[in-house]
């Protein structure tokens, strides 16, 4: 939620999507996948907005940031996610497919593949 201060907020703990809310999402954009043809589509996933910090200083915010392998969680649920995004993909036959990490989009040094790290250049 986008506070009065114009930064976005997170009430409660922070939660990533599950497979069953990734699926969803994906089989509403599967149309527009297969409308895309034989073009290559990329699929990016969420930036890990608040691995390192919370959103502010409110202990209503973003409550799990201080919890034991917080950063470690999330990195694992977000890969997580990639993987049910990819194979969802693969199994409804979308081809021509990346799904890549909008952190690595951020650095050269991320696990991306090689014509968007050209594009990114």
């Amino acid at each position: 939620m986008k506070g009065t201060d114009g930064k976005y907020h997170v009430d409660g703990k922070l939660v990533i999507a599950g497979k069953e809310e990734m699926r969803r999402l994906v089989s509403m954009a599967i149309p527009l996948f297969r409308a895309g043809g034989s073009c290559r589509k990329i699929v990016i996933l969420p930036a890990s907005r608040y691995k390192h910090g919370s959103c502010c200083n409110d202990r209503n915010q973003c409550m799990n940031i201080l919890e034991r392998g917080y950063a470690k969680w999330m990195e694992d649920d977000l890969l997580e996610t990639r993987v049910t995004i990819r194979n969802w993909c693969r199994m409804k036959n979308i081809q021509h497919f990346d799904v890549v990490r909008f952190d690595d989009l951020l650095v050269t040094s991320g696990d991306i593949p090689g014509y968007l790290r050209e594009e990114q250049i």
